[in-house]
């Protein structure tokens, strides 16, 4: 169930939940200081390079099925 990102279905399996990182997660923070560590050389910043992208992707997949919305 790792592969999961809703933490709603994670947190139901005991098992594994949170043996990779404190709830299955990663911070942007952390995910920065990860990408600063094994990429230096590329000069990835997160919240410069990749979240204006993550939030257009969130956009269009709304956009995308606004018309199938059940809208009671």
């Amino acid at each position: 169930m790792t592969h999961l990102t809703n933490n709603c279905l994670q947190v139901k399996d005991k098992s594994t939940f949170g043996t990779h990182e404190v709830g299955n997660t990663v911070s942007f923070e952390l995910f920065q200081k990860f990408i600063d560590e094994e990429y230096p050389s590329e000069n990835v910043n997160i919240e410069e390079h990749m979240l204006p992208t993550m939030k257009d992707i969130a956009i269009d997949t709304i956009l995308a099925v606004k018309n199938q919305i059940n809208q009671k």
